[in-house]
C-alpha cells in the first residue's frame, strides 16, 4: 500500500526541531506522525484517521469582519487563540485616524474627530454602497479624508488595507512568523469581494472566502 506524503516539515517544539509528515494511503486514511530531527528518525508520536482530507482544517488565520470591527482566530502550537489588541480587544474596533501618524483601533480613539474615517465597515464593504460611491466619484472611486496637514485623497482600498495590515501585524508577532495566507469571515454575500481581494493583493496575502450568506 501506498503512502503519498502531503506535508513533511521540520518544526521547532519546546527548543527542540522535529519532523512532522502528513500522508494519504490509497484506502484515503490520513496519517500523522512527529519523528525527531535525528539520523533515525526517531518516532514520538503517530495518529491515523479516516476522515477524507478534504474535510481537514487547516491552521490558517480566520479573519472575521463586523459591523464596526474584525476579529481573528488563530492557532499556535496547535492551540486555538483569539487575537487581542494591546488594550485587550478580542473585536478589534474599525478606527482609523490621521493624526501626524495614522493611528488604528482604540488609538484612534484620542483622535477621533475631526481627522477620522466615519464610515463602517459593512457600509464600506457593501457591493452596492461602494458602487454608488464609485459612480458618483469623479475620481474613480477615490474619497476625501480630512488629515492633520488638510484634505487627503484615497481609497477604500487603501482604507482596509491599513487597517489591515496593523491587524496582520500584530498577528505576525503572535505567531513569531509572517502570514501568507488567511481566510475571510464574511457575514453577507454582497459584501465587495473585489475589493477585498485588492487589499489581499497588496498585502501579498492569499485567502479565501469563507461563510457567505445567500
Amino acid at each position: 500500500m501506498r503512502n503519498r506524503i502531503i506535508l513533511s516539515s521540520n518544526v521547532k517544539v519546546d527548543g527542540e526541531i522535529v519532523v512532522l509528515t502528513l500522508s494519504v494511503d490509497d484506502n484515503k486514511q490520513v496519517c500523522f506522525k512527529v519523528e525527531k530531527n535525528d539520523e533515525g528518525r526517531t518516532l514520538i508520536a503517530a495518529m491515523a484517521a479516516n476522515v477524507p482530507l478534504s474535510e481537514w482544517k487547516d491552521y490558517r488565520p480566520r479573519f472575521f469582519f463586523g459591523k464596526d470591527y474584525c476579529s481573528v482566530n488563530y492557532y499556535k502550537h496547535g492551540l486555538s487563540w483569539k487575537l487581542k489588541d494591546v488594550n485587550g480587544n478580542i473585536k478589534i474596533p474599525f478606527k482609523i485616524s490621521f493624526g501626524e501618524e495614522i493611528y488604528v483601533g482604540d488609538a484612534a480613539s484620542d483622535f477621533y474627530g475631526c481627522f477620522s474615517f466615519n464610515m463602517d465597515l459593512e457600509t464600506m464593504m457593501d457591493e452596492e454602497n461602494t458602487s454608488k460611491s464609485k459612480s458618483e466619484s469623479n475620481e474613480n472611486g477615490k474619497i476625501v479624508v480630512q488629515t492633520v496637514d488638510g484634505p487627503r485623497i484615497t481609497t477604500l482600498e487603501n482604507i482596509l488595507a491599513v487597517f489591515m495590515k496593523s491587524i496582520l501585524k500584530l498577528l505576525e508577532e503572535k505567531l513569531e512568523k509572517s502570514v501568507e495566507e488567511i481566510y475571510l469571515n464574511v457575514p453577507r454575500s454582497t459584501y465587495n469581494t473585489s475589493l477585498l481581494k485588492g487589499v489581499c493583493k497588496r498585502l501579498k496575502i492569499q485567502f479565501e472566502l469563507l461563510n457567505l450568506s445567500k
